[in-house]
């Protein structure tokens, strides 16, 4: 925080009308007595509006003149003096808080208030906020704010913004307001006031951020990020692009070589690039940013920029395929249809206007002021400074002419069947054109793609409704896919190998939101501000805390990051499942559906957590976040979590002769699919976004950040109108308002001694002035230090102890103390300012009256001496004459003239009426036509409403269906399939005896040593289990260490706390021995850190443990669930074999033949129980190694992370081995089950032995 610095005034024993801020500071245009250019009349302080007033009339008392300009200025325009009454603010519905004074409070405690809008109204004491004084108006950091509440806050925002003052501090936030129209503060000559200047020197502006970052950096040899947060249209794209130009301007050197001037222009230049490909017009912003990036700004160790690196997260890609009727696709469509060559636009075969394209014609088609055809034309140029080639523009061209013609392939149905079919051929063929694949081949991948069913692969038919699914994820894969090559490029051009060694890091994301249905994304982006949240919150009171130890303050820490932790372990955490993890586990269940999440999800956190509750919605949660409580709808959350394309379609673009088209989908290759299905590469939206966010906040807790908070004014996008309810919802979201309670718990208003000083002691002055203050009574023995002077003048205010510290250079108070001492010092200046003017009055109204006496004294003497000399005068005498002739004539010209003129104002006034009227007329006829115009338009604006709605219910309820049709097919189809293979396997049977013989002995003996290996790897799993149970075991010893360290650390702390009161009490007793008692405190201060520094390091090393048991967890859980599904599969053979071996009794006789076979099975038996003894021998040297790490975390040594990584290796081979051990088992249990389904009722022999005695047979053998 930063400290608060009020005006500065002259001691009190040099009291001035200057001093005392009288009212001639505002230049009433008064003169001092004897000053230089007074007039040589006047020798009095007279201001000017006093002598003007005097020469008009000199009645007029001068004394009342003064006392109205003084009651003006002192109250900054408020009716009456602001310690006269006592202002609160008091919450309004429309104007979120009023200001009023309490002219009465009653004896229950209510208080009535007048209001400034001359309403009366009565509310409770504790329901209004005080109004801070006068001086704090337009504060240019309201941290400084002695009444630190959110009106205070807000009306300071308002009063700045009205005057064109976008920028304010918050502590260690910047608050930047959008102005909605062009400001003069961006010029060079405002980047040269900002260059190296401390951020107390100049008006909080983004340069003064950027340029404490940057010098931050070079000296302290420190990353450092800014952070910009804020809603759609609050302005967080422009203030990132001026980040990024002050950057570029401050490091151009005026000796730069080409090549690194290059890169600055290159780092300006992939801005229009990505707003072409990434911003789009929003209902609250013409130019909004659809995705949020984090830039990386490397340097170089002489301060020049030497590269850049941009990641991005969470991009829009619904947008793509649907927008509303107020907002507009990407700004790349448009610019593509508008602004590209003919040529360009032939070979992509685009041969319509925007309103020709379904994925366009929906939403607004231009915005005001802006051509797409000139904003082609600049990405054109971007292009070429970045050095994309003309291949490489054409390919990043290509998929958005792909996404066109994707929008406008029509899909049908067959009326019969109700199978999709495409209704113009053409225009899939002009759209596999673009993508360089088959017709055929796209259309059948489309219509009838081939699935997977059991064991085989059939073709399956696609209902209208999912192959337009299917159309609208394959746009939005291309999109999300081409815009990551799309910054994959830009990388690869701005990171450069030249020697960076630091870099500022630039975040633009999008800020808390709460809108009237939040879904998937509104979680991701929340969860994300929560993270952000909590980490400025950490970082503020470390930096809270920096200052109170510097100024060594008593204050126990308090870590407010820890706060937001229970929301964020309800999202992110993994045991107890969180809302992520339990979305991923309800994702790869195959009948899991959105209702059955949510109903898992009240069943894990329902009233076992005050953060989560069920939602009122139908289907929902509600969830409370540091800014507000949330209701999300999880409607089609397993659907977004999954985002599914058509494998068919994948597969095909795979081998598109476009090879960019080909590169995007090199992952979706058939054996790259395969292998990276089987390396379980698959992510998640949840896991995609949680992995993101943590090499995210693992880069900016590598970074000092600074903090910039846009806020969105209104909804019109009208200058100078600010809306205080929507304003104080976004102060809230950004995190403003709690920093403001954070800072509240501690000492937010601090001042310099000399400063404190000046100020206030005045207010401790008695009877002799000057000479009568504490300080000046111990100033006259000999020298005072400011703390020594402050502690004095605290101590004469009789303020509770409690309300403020005095440190080494600084005093601080709590929110509130600053107001009262400005309060009583206002109304001791008052008294002071009151009797000056009473002196100033008595003075002027003598001085008033003796010139009036003056006056009439010279009037009558000029009087006497005129009659005197003209009596006799003939010359005076001829005047008295001629006098009333002259007069007469003058009143005869000036009466013509006035007659002419008058003619001249009547014609032109009928003029001025002829025109008016017919302006009127016309006027009138417009606004009828505008009424007319406007009545059409919300007719028209109803019925689409109303029919859009229709229309939603209807494919809703046609999707439900069709969805209920198709399940029902496929059940049907798949009934069909079975029963046409059973019929073959049994007509097939007969011919097949001899041969299914043989492969019942084989499947005889695979099952054997099936069971075999099956009881090998239920041991493995109990021995998994009891290492679990030890490392759990483990922890909780670790957790007792940990304990035992809190309580050593409390106790070095009493230690400390102990030790410093000693050496506070041998300092009064013996100044002797200062120096040996500051040794021992050192000695006592580098135990603590070395304690603190063993805490830490022991949690970083709990917090990895944790990790690796909560991994290893999620393995075994998942080795759990394949185990119990091929036991299922094991008691199904188990029930079929036992039904083949009914009918076929007759291999009985074969059991000699069989008994041979079960001497091979036990030889294997004792082979697999080698291979456990193997494994059982293997697991004790685990435990062995468990061990010596168990023994290795008690000395704290480094060779601990050396062997835990040796552990994790082992335990992935081993987990890898039993992998391949189940793989193996299924596939023999795959081959056994052909056996039997190919065995029929006419395979039975008299006299034979079942399978089932002889499996029997081998397990008991073993």
């Amino acid at each position: 925080m930063k400290q608060t610095t009020p005006p500065r005034v002259a001691s009190p024993d040099k009291l001035s009308p200057m001093s005392l801020n009288l009212p001639h500071g505002r230049n009433h245009g008064g003169t001092l007595l004897n000053s230089p250019g007074t007039s040589k009349r006047v020798h009095t302080f007279t201001p000017s509006p006093i002598k003007s007033a005097m020469s008009l009339n000199d009645n007029v008392d001068p004394g009342a003149a003064i006392d109205r300009n003084v009651k003006e200025d002192d109250n900054n325009g408020e009716p009456t003096g602001y310690s006269e009454k006592q202002w609160v603010w008091v919450a309004d519905a429309e104007k979120a808080f009023i200001k009023g004074f309490i002219t009465q409070e009653d004896e229950e405690g209510m208080l009535h208030i007048r209001c400034t809008d001359d309403s009366d109204r009565i509310v409770q004491k504790e329901h209004v906020d005080k109004v801070n004084p006068p001086k704090f108006d337009k504060s240019n950091d309201m941290a400084e704010l002695t009444h630190l509440n959110e009106a205070s806050v807000v009306h300071n925002l308002a009063a700045r913004y009205m005057a064109d003052m976008i920028y304010t501090y918050s502590g260690l936030f910047l608050v930047a307001v959008n102005p909605y129209c062009s400001l003069p503060i961006y010029s060079r000559e405002y980047i040269a006031m900002y260059k190296n200047k401390s951020r107390d020197v100049a008006p909080p502006h983004i340069y003064a951020i950027t340029d404490q970052a940057f010098r931050n950096m070079l000296e302290m040899h420190e990353n450092q990020s800014i952070l910009v947060t804020g809603e759609s249209g609050a302005g967080k794209t422009e203030n990132t692009k001026k980040v990024i130009q002050y950057l570029a301007a401050v490091t151009t050197p005026t000796h730069a070589t080409s090549e690194l001037g290059r890169i600055e222009q290159q780092i300006l230049q992939a801005n229009p690039i990505l707003e072409a490909f990434g911003n789009s017009q929003t209902v609250r912003n013409h130019n909004s940013s659809r995705f949020g990036k984090f830039i990386k700004i490397g340097f170089s160790r002489s301060g020049q920029i030497s590269g850049a690196y941009i990641n991005w997260y969470l991009l829009e890609k619904s947008r793509v395929v649907t927008q509303s009727p107020l907002e507009r696709n990407y700004h790349i469509f448009y610019q593509l249809l508008c602004g590209a060559p003919a040529s360009l636009r032939e070979k992509f075969l685009l041969d319509g206007k925007v309103g020709d394209y379904a994925y366009l014609k929906n939403g607004q088609r231009t915005i005001p002021g802006i051509s797409d055809a000139d904003e082609f034309n600049k990405l054109t140029s971007a292009f070429k400074i970045m050095g994309f080639s003309d291949q490489e523009q054409t390919d990043l061209l290509r998929v958005i002419a792909v996404i066109l013609h994707i929008g406008n392939l029509e899909v049908g149905a067959e009326r019969s069947t109700g199978q999709a079919k495409l209704l113009h051929y053409v225009q899939a063929e002009k759209l596999c054109h673009a993508m360089g694949v088959p017709v055929d081949a796209f259309t059948k991948a489309l219509l009838r793609p081939r699935v997977k069913a059991g064991r085989d692969w059939i073709d399956q038919s696609r209902t209208q409704a999912q192959v337009q699914f299917s159309l609208h994820a394959l746009a939005k894969a291309l999109y999300e896919r081409g815009f990551a090559y799309l910054v994959n490029k830009i990388n690869e051009v701005l990171e450069r190998d030249s020697g960076s060694t630091m870099f500022i890091g630039v975040l633009d994301i999008a800020g808390f939101e709460i809108f009237e249905t939040n879904s998937f994304e509104q979680l991701c982006i929340n969860y994300t501000n929560e993270k952000l949240q909590q980490f400025f919150n950490h970082h503020m009171f470390v930096l809270e805390q920096d200052e109170y130890a510097r100024e060594n303050i008593d204050w126990q820490f308090i870590d407010f990051g820890h706060d937001l932790q229970p929301t964020i372990d309800l999202i992110e955490k993994s045991n107890p499942i969180g809302i992520f993890s339990c979305l991923d586990e309800d994702c790869v269940m195959p009948r899991a559906t959105d209702k059955s999440f949510t109903e898992k999800l009240h069943s894990l956190w329902d009233k076992k957590s005050d953060k989560y509750k069920p939602s009122l919605l139908k289907l929902g949660f509600r969830l409370t976040h540091y800014a507000a409580e949330v209701d999300y709808s999880t409607d089609g959350w397993l659907e977004k979590n999954t985002d599914p394309l058509n494998e068919n379609i994948t597969q095909l673009l795979s081998l598109s002769d476009q090879p960019h088209i080909a590169r995007l989908f090199a992952d979706d290759a058939e054996g790259a699919l395969t292998a990276r299905k089987k390396k379980g590469l698959f992510r998640t939206v949840a896991q995609r976004h949680k992995e993101q966010l943590t090499s995210l906040m693992t880069q900016l807790n590598s970074t000092r950040p600074h903090f910039v908070r846009c806020i969105l004014p209104n909804h019109e996008k009208r200058p100078r109108k600010m809306d205080n309810v929507l304003v104080l919802d976004q102060l809230r979201c950004n995190g403003v308002l709690e920093g403001i309670r954070i800072a509240r718990t501690g000492f937010p208003n601090r001042l310099s001694f000399a400063e404190f000083r000046q100020r206030y002691e005045i207010l401790v002055t008695h009877g002799g002035g000057a000479r009568g203050t504490p300080v000046a009574r111990a100033t006259a023995t000999g020298y005072v230090d400011g703390q020594k002077a402050s502690s004095l003048i605290l101590d004469a205010l009789k303020l509770d102890k409690s309300a403020y510290r005095v440190g080494i250079t600084k005093v601080f108070f709590r929110a509130g103390v600053l107001a009262e001492l400005e309060d009583r010092r206002e109304k001791l200046v008052r008294t002071v300012i009151t009797l000056i003017q009473s002196q100033a009055r008595g003075y002027l109204q003598r001085r008033y009256v003796n010139k009036r006496l003056h006056r009439a004294e010279a009037v009558q003497i000029i009087a006497m001496n005129i009659k005197a000399s003209q009596t006799d005068n003939p010359w005076w005498k001829m005047y008295v004459k001629m006098q009333p002739l002259l007069i007469a004539q003058r009143e005869t010209v000036q009466s013509m003239a006035r007659d002419g003129e008058y003619r001249k104002v009547v014609a032109q006034l009928a003029d001025a009426e002829t025109e008016a009227q017919k302006a009127w007329e016309r006027a009138r006829k417009v606004e009828a036509e505008m009424k007319k115009v406007q009545e059409t338009l919300e007719s028209e604006r109803a019925l689409a409403i109303d029919q859009q709605e229709i229309l939603r219910r209807t494919q809703t309820r046609e999707a439900d269906l069709e969805e209920q049709l198709s399940a029902t097919q496929e059940d049907l189809d798949m009934l069909e399939a079975q029963c046409e293979e059973l019929l073959d396997a049994k007509r097939k049977a007969d011919k097949e005896v001899e041969m299914w013989r043989g492969e019942l002995e084989k499947g005889a003996r695979i099952m054997g040593r099936l069971e075999g290996e099956k009881s090998a790897m239920d041991k493995r799993i109990e021995v998994l289990e009891a290492g679990l149970r030890s490392k759990e075991d483990k922890e909780g010893r670790i957790q007792g260490e940990m304990e035992q360290l809190n309580q050593e650390i409390r106790v070095l702390k009493a230690i400390v706390s102990q030790r410093e009161k000693q050496l506070i009490a041998i300092e009064e007793k013996l100044k002797t021995s200062d120096m040996e008692v500051e040794n021992r405190l050192e000695q006592s201060r580098l135990r603590f850190e070395s304690s603190n520094r063993q805490m830490q390091a022991a949690v970083r090393e709990n917090h990895e443990l944790r990790e690796q048991i909560v991994n290893l967890s999620q393995t075994t859980s998942k080795f759990e669930g394949i185990v119990k599904k091929k036991e299922a599969e094991i008691i199904v053979l188990r029930a079929e074999l036992k039904q083949e071996t009914e009918r076929r009794e007759e291999l009985e006789k074969e059991k000699a033949t069989l008994e041979l076979e079960v001497e091979g099975v036990v030889k294997r038996i004792g082979i697999v129980e080698d291979e456990s003894e193997n494994l059982r021998r293997r697991m004790r040297e685990v435990e062995s190694e468990r061990e010596a790490f168990r023994s290795r975390l008690r000395q704290k040594d480094e060779e601990e992370g050396q062997m835990r990584a040796k552990q994790a290796v082992v335990r992935k081979e081993e987990m890898k081995v039993l992998r391949e051990r189940v793989n193996e088992a299924e596939k023999s249990l795959r081959m056994v089950a052909d056996v039997l389904d190919k065995m029929g009722d006419n395979s039975q022999r008299p006299g034979g032995r079942s399978p089932r005695k002889v499996l029997s047979e081998n397990v008991s053998v073993k």
